[in-house]
């Protein structure tokens, strides 16, 4: 997910040609996976979660009969649970299974025996340890989202001790020995139940919090619909359509897609996430249809510390025929896409991005009408590097080459030559500087709360971005119930 904010703002920069095809579904343009580094961060992360949660939980009563003996074990608190072993195993296609060794717990209980007309009550301190239990977890699509469910739990006790208080205790305490074997069975289909109960509502409530729409503007949002899903005995993928829309009219982009790998790069990273230069060029496609991406310039958006004002005056020197005819007059730039955009990726060049714009030059009259009077065709070769800092995807642009030619003039020929160095003045100290600005300021990436990125690094490949990173996690105060 992580490329999405800079693509936005790449594809509001450069306009390009664009292939149309048929298109009336969504299509795969982004595919994410955890790795088993990841999962083992996973679990760093849900363990102490799972924990806190099953602690202080209400374990079902447990009443056991006897030969007339009726022996009800209630009130049953877990105040401590503990584990040091755990293994997750990946089967294709859809099965994660949690092995969790040497577990032990805490309860504290009430107890009341009957047996005939005798009966008595009292307290009890329960200790179960060498606890196996064996989860059984289905992946898969859920409404768009990824969904973990907890299917079965199979739990093992090895060791159960039951301390009886209150009343003649110490009678009791042989009773429990004698029916150690059923208790043991009751409390084991408890935790596996618990464990179940509690797995299926955290992972809920932390997987239905990742956004599948994220409105950029009043105009435009971002979608990242489940397409697919992917398990093997390696990493776990989410693959969904990472398309920019109308929000006013959502339609499909036409644009092409590209084959995005179908394995991660590498395992030195938790994550990795491929994005298909799609998203770029559907980011376009959508605020194209909206009408907004044609820009007007006038003198006032000139920062006072660039040597150039939107008036006549500027150009009398080397278009003075414009001075001649409309002297001292101020002046509005009407920027629009000349062709439609085409923005390349390859694992060689990086971001290769060609803008070719209409430079519409109107003067404003008195009464702030305005006259156009010529049209340049400026054709810009730039390069995008993209760097990652900390959740923020951020970029830097540099210009390479750009070319002038006047296409429609009301005020006769214009010596190109004379006006060049004014035009790369603009460029190089208006134009880039403040598009780096925004690229430099970035946007915030969307993530659970808690998740901050580590050691994250951006690479390309041929017709997408890749983003490769390790993940830490904070707590937040959730409340799941």
């Amino acid at each position: 997910m992580k490329t999405f904010c800079l693509l936005f703002l790449i594809a509001l920069i450069f306009y390009t040609n664009v292939i149309h095809t048929e298109q009336t579904e969504p299509e795969i343009a982004m595919k994410a996976f955890v790795t088993m580094k990841g999962i083992e961060k996973i679990q760093s992360i849900i363990n102490p979660i799972l924990i806190q949660e099953i602690q202080n939980v209400q374990i079902p009563p447990v009443t056991v009969k006897k030969d007339g003996l009726t022996l009800e074990l209630y009130n049953m608190v877990i105040t401590k649970l503990q584990f040091d072993q755990e293994t997750v195993t990946l089967t294709a296609p859809d099965e994660i299974t949690i092995a969790i060794k040497q577990l032990s717990t805490h309860c504290d209980m009430d107890w009341h025996y009957t047996f005939g007309l005798l009966k008595d009550s009292g307290t009890a301190d329960e200790e179960v340890t060498e606890v196996d239990i064996t989860m059984t977890l289905k992946y898969f699509a859920n409404n768009s989202h990824i969904a973990l469910v907890a299917e079965s739990a199979q739990c093992s006790i090895g060791k159960l001790d039951i301390t009886l208080h209150g009343g003649a205790s110490w009678l009791y305490n042989i009773i429990i020995d004698i029916l150690k074997g059923p208790i043991k069975d009751l409390i084991a289909s408890s935790l596996s139940s618990e464990f179940v109960t509690e797995i299926n509502t955290l992972a809920p409530s932390l997987l239905d919090s990742i956004p599948i729409k994220i409105d950029i503007d009043q105009y435009t949002s971002l979608h990242f619909e489940m397409l697919g899903q992917e398990l093997t005995s390696e990493y776990i993928a989410a693959f969904n359509n990472a398309e920019f829309y109308d929000i006013a009219n959502p339609v499909e982009c036409p644009l092409p897609h590209h084959d995005l790998p179908s394995t991660p790069k590498s395992e030195d990273y938790m994550a990795e996430v491929y994005l298909d230069e799609f998203a770029i060029n559907s980011a376009f496609y959508a605020y194209n249809e909206e009408g907004r991406i044609d820009i007007i310039i006038t003198n006032g958006e000139i920062p006072p510390y660039i040597p150039f004002q939107l008036n006549t005056s500027e150009f009398k020197d080397y278009i003075p025929n414009l001075y001649e005819k409309y002297p001292d007059l101020l002046m509005t730039i009407e920027i629009t896409p000349n062709v439609l955009p085409s923005i390349s990726i390859t694992e060689a060049n990086e971001i290769d991005a060609t803008l070719i714009l209409n430079l519409n030059f109107s003067v404003v009259e008195s009464d702030n009408t305005t006259i156009p009077v010529f049209t340049f065709v400026c054709d810009i070769d730039a390069d995008v590097d993209a760097y990652m800092d900390g959740e923020t995807i951020c970029g830097n642009l540099t210009l390479n080459t750009f070319t002038l030619v006047d296409t429609w003039t009301s005020i006769g020929p214009i010596d190109m030559n004379l006006f060049m160095p004014t035009l790369d003045m603009m460029v190089n100290a208006f134009v880039v500087p403040f598009l780096n600005g925004y690229l430099k300021t970035g946007f915030p990436i969307p993530t659970i709360d808690g998740v901050s990125f580590e050691n994250s690094e951006v690479s390309y490949g041929d017709g997408y971005i890749l983003i490769s990173t390790d993940v830490d996690y904070t707590p937040p105060e959730y409340n799941f119930y």
